[in-house]
């Protein structure tokens, strides 16, 4: 199973992609405040996708903690990183701060790219329409910095 943060969700759903995950992993789950961030307090482009999947394959999970934060994060964050601590779960996120923290409470963390990486080596993705993913996610604003990117690049070509 997976613990699926909105700074995953919405660059997948912004590129028509969100259905990735849905290939990749068998149970994706996420709490209530995750998804009030991406799909009730949001306008951003590919919201039908993301109402799509909350509706028939990621689980929404009421999660009730004290509302504090962790190591400087935001309440959600903290709520996420508790819930993926509490259930043994791999967290995905594209947040640094939310993976520092994570891993020092021994929570294995996916990026967004380690998922795109899995996804070629598990033939769901062709080593090509990974870079066109990667393409369009940074044109969409994901943060990338150039070294990662031609490193992501190799890596991919590297992929039988």
């Amino acid at each position: 199973m997976v613990v699926v943060d909105s700074s995953a969700l919405i660059p997948l759903s912004r590129i028509g992609r969100l259905e990735l995950l849905k290939q990749l992993f068998k149970d994706i789950k996420t709490i209530e405040e995750v998804y009030e961030e991406t799909v009730k307090e949001s306008n951003k482009r590919g919201i039908n996708n993301l109402e799509d999947a909350f509706k028939n394959w990621i689980k929404v999970q009421e999660y009730k903690r004290e509302d504090k934060t962790v190591n400087g994060l935001s309440i959600t964050d903290s709520k996420l990183i508790q819930f993926a601590e509490e259930s043994s779960d791999t967290l995905i996120t594209n947040d640094q701060a939310m993976k520092k923290v994570a891993e020092t409470k021994r929570i294995e963390v996916y990026w967004l790219t380690t998922v795109i990486i899995k996804a070629v080596k598990e033939k769901k993705l062709k080593p090509n329409e990974a870079k066109e993913m990667l393409h369009e996610l940074v044109k969409e604003g994901m943060n990338l910095n150039n070294k990662v990117y031609s490193h992501l690049l190799k890596k991919l070509e590297e992929i039988d």
